[in-house]
């Protein structure tokens, strides 16, 4: 291994910092969205009052949920102190377009012709709003 090998592989390195974020972030919303699924399927049926809030304690789907929500909180606090809201918000709809896809496929959930439509709008609008953030450059 060579210098120019271990300045590449640092900076490779800290170009993925970076972007991290921004990778695992819609990966964490779709982590609570999926485990709030799956609190709700226990709760279908029960009555809203303190059993169910006890049920809803007691159910492991529930703590994922939080934990996602928890460090997806981190998470944006960390991504809102390196760029502007304006330009950070747009990426949370990449959760969106993971939700519809990972629903059909892990939980059956019908899917349309419409979704692929609307995901391929809201991705491409991500695209669009990340180049005019970015000072045009994708």
């Amino acid at each position: 291994m060579n210098a120019f090998t271990v300045v590449h592989a640092s900076v490779a390195w800290r170009r993925l910092g970076k972007r991290l974020p921004w990778i695992v972030l819609p990966g964490l919303i779709l982590g609570f969205q999926l485990a709030a699924r799956m609190v709700a399927e226990q709760l279908r049926g029960v009555a809203f009052d303190w059993g169910w809030i006890s049920i809803a304690a007691q159910s492991p789907w529930l703590w994922i949920a939080v934990a996602c929500e928890a460090a997806s909180l981190s998470l944006w606090m960390t991504i809102l102190s390196e760029a502007s809201l304006s330009a950070a918000f747009p990426m949370t709809a990449v959760a969106y377009a993971l939700v519809i896809g990972v629903s059909w496929v892990a939980l059956r959930e019908p899917f349309a012709p419409l979704d692929l439509v609307g995901s391929v709008c809201i991705l491409s609008g991500i695209y669009l709003i990340g180049r005019d953030a970015d000072g045009g450059t994708p």
